[in-house]
């Protein structure tokens, strides 16, 4: 049965089948990929950076039923990063896959949470530690529900409700308020089927998903500093516990954006970016495009398009093509070019640009964004994206190692070919010498480099996808000092007497603040499986990692 056929209410109608669902049977191998989860496989899920978060729980959820899943179904633009994305529903995400021609209508059994008339409520809280010089946080998504079209104005109105670091709104009849919202359409409004401008909703946008209705995919935005902060993501039936409305959600990203360009509410704009090379030697060259892409029915104009490249890489002075030959205005590692530009109605604008690469190893993010000429449109920047993984001019075997670098401040080592357990790797490093003296492959928990020298160091230490035999966060890197310090559990490193040093595990680095101490900067996986841990040594006495 379809709504578009009855404009009747089930559970009005129908009262005694709270606890059944209106569904029709469903797919097998559809529903193989889309999988009830916790809430944090599906932060997992949905950041593209998952070292960023800290924790993730449900600060409220239906007693029954499978609302919330991860899902590897590609569904309409999803995923928009990776091979997984996130589903928040008030109903079954597992029928997200079925057919239009099917009803998804399920109650979950879960009643009002924030006033009177919300049921079925999920909502997702996700911890973050924001980087310092990140300054907007960015995700993609698209509202669906078979409600739409026949409840549109009416009081059964569900929602879609996004607030960080605190979750305040509340329902009250037909009203919803939501003044922490920053998920909103050009009239302030929660994105619901009564939602408007870009925000607006119809069958087509929905057609390869179970629901009637659907926006186009959205981006939304907010201002962040850096810290602890807390992502609240909310869904839930408004009236009664019936008509299955569903989020998809992916792309979650922490970025960097210019002064007034990163403002609240939802947009269609987007910016992508691409490395003409994603692996290189350093001491090249290599080079980017970004691209803004305006899937909506008029064009937007640009008053600028920035980027801020990784550490190390320099602009290459005359190399801009595309949307303007103008070199960029350059800040340290930031660029800007400044327009104006207008993004064609369903078109996009692109870009190029050239780069020097450094002569360090290391897996190396981008940042882009641009701002757009009317301050009421955001334009979703890349967040950390465009990854160039560089190989430094250090060779390794087994014995002492070179590099023809006379002060470098990066490291990077790998699996090294004809090693073996037990093998102690030397690398000599204009002014300081790096021991791996428990080298180890494939890896073992703990990391053990030691360093002789005073210089601030930062170290990577890659493990190849062959290799990963366990969770990222079950790597730990191993520190000792001439001096005392804490350890990752906030105790005192031991003191080793027979090697006159405090020994212990390196806590994480605190983000947006210079870190006195050797930290555990972060983990990461890319998109090939391998793992990297990034260590940083402050400059001081002679220390092991």
């Amino acid at each position: 049965m379809r709504k578009a056929s009855f404009g009747v209410r089930i559970g009005l109608v129908l009262p005694s089948l709270a606890l059944f669902a209106a569904v029709v049977a469903r797919s097998s191998p559809a529903q193989a990929t889309i999988s009830p989860s916790s809430a944090s496989a599906i932060a997992g899920a949905i950041t593209v950076d998952p070292t960023v978060v800290t924790g993730a729980s449900f600060v409220s959820k239906p007693p029954s039923g499978t609302p919330d899943a991860v899902s590897t179904t590609p569904l309409e633009s999803f995923p928009t990063d990776g091979s997984s994305y996130g589903i928040l529903t008030t109903g079954d995400a597992t029928l997200a896959s079925q057919p239009q021609s099917n009803f998804a209508s399920v109650n979950d059994g879960g009643g009002n949470v924030r006033g009177n008339t919300d049921y079925d409520v999920s909502i997702l809280k996700i911890d973050l530690s924001v980087p310092g010089g990140d300054n907007c946080l960015t995700f993609d998504f698209q509202f669906l529900s078979e409600e739409w079209p026949t409840f549109v104005g009416s009081a059964f109105n569900d929602a879609f409700i996004a607030e960080l670091d605190s979750s305040t709104w509340t329902t009250s009849g037909s009203n919803i308020s939501a003044p922490n919202n920053f998920a909103f359409d050009p009239d302030g409004n929660v994105i619901s089927i009564n939602a408007t401008g870009p925000a607006t909703m119809n069958g087509t946008n929905s057609s390869g998903t179970v629901y009637d209705g659907g926006t186009p995919l959205l981006s939304t935005s907010t201002p962040i500093t850096s810290g602890a902060h807390s992502l609240y993501l909310s869904i839930f039936d408004q009236g009664d516990n019936y008509y299955d409305s569903a989020v998809f959600l992916d792309h979650l990203v922490l970025g960097t954006t210019g002064p007034g360009g990163c403002q609240p509410g939802v947009t269609s704009l987007s910016t992508t970016k691409t490395a003409d090379t994603s692996s290189l030697t350093g001491g090249g060259s290599d080079g980017y495009t970004i691209t803004i892409n305006n899937p909506g029915g008029a064009a937007v104009g640009l008053d600028s398009i920035s980027d801020t490249l990784p550490t190390g890489f320099t602009y290459s002075t005359g190399s801009t093509t595309g949307a303007t030959t103008a070199d960029p205005s350059i800040s340290g590692q930031g660029l800007t070019w400044t327009g104006p530009f207008s993004v064609p109605a369903g078109g996009s604008l692109s870009l190029h640009f050239g780069v020097s690469v450094p002569n360090v190893g290391g897996r190396f993010l981008n940042n882009a964004s641009a701002n757009a000429t009317d301050p009421s449109i955001s334009v979703a920047p890349t967040g950390p994206t465009a990854e160039v993984d560089v190989t430094s001019d250090v060779t390794c075997t087994t014995g002492p190692c070179t590099s023809s670098s006379t002060s470098p401040t990066t490291v990077a080592i790998v699996k090294v070919p004809g090693a073996s357990d037990g093998d102690v790797l030397t690398v000599s490093l204009g002014g300081f010498t790096l021991n791996c003296a428990n080298y180890k492959e494939p890896p073992t928990d703990v990391l053990n480099f030691t360093f002789t020298g005073t210089a601030a160091k930062h170290v990577y230490y890659t493990i190849r996808a062959n290799l990963v035999d366990r969770p990222i966060d079950q790597y730990q890197a191993c520190y000792g000092s001439t001096n005392p310090f804490t350890t990752r559990n906030g105790t005192p490193a031991v003191f080793n007497s027979s090697e006159g040093i405090y020994v212990g595990l390196l806590p994480m680095c605190k983000p947006g603040v210079g870190n006195a101490n050797p930290c555990l900067k972060s983990r990461f996986q890319d998109t090939k499986g391998n793992i990297t841990l990034l260590v940083y040594a402050p400059s001081g006495d002679p220390h092991m990692h």
